[in-house]
């Protein structure tokens, strides 16, 4: 967490007092991206094929 603040504020140039930072493990299943509920670990590949394909190419790679 030391390291990410530290990088927030060099990226940034903000104050590490003007930083927030939250993690939160949260399953897959209560999280929805591009429509879909997010893919179980490992399942990534295929539920990204589910896309559109200009969904897909607007991706970073």
């Amino acid at each position: 967490m030391s390291q990410m603040l530290e990088k927030v504020v060099h990226i940034t140039g903000i104050t590490a007092e003007d930083v927030w930072i939250y993690l939160q493990d949260i399953p897959a299943t209560q999280m929805i991206e591009f429509g879909r509920f997010l893919p179980a670990p490992g399942d990534e590949a295929e539920w990204e094929k589910e896309m559109t394909p200009e969904k897909r190419s607007g991706l970073p790679d």
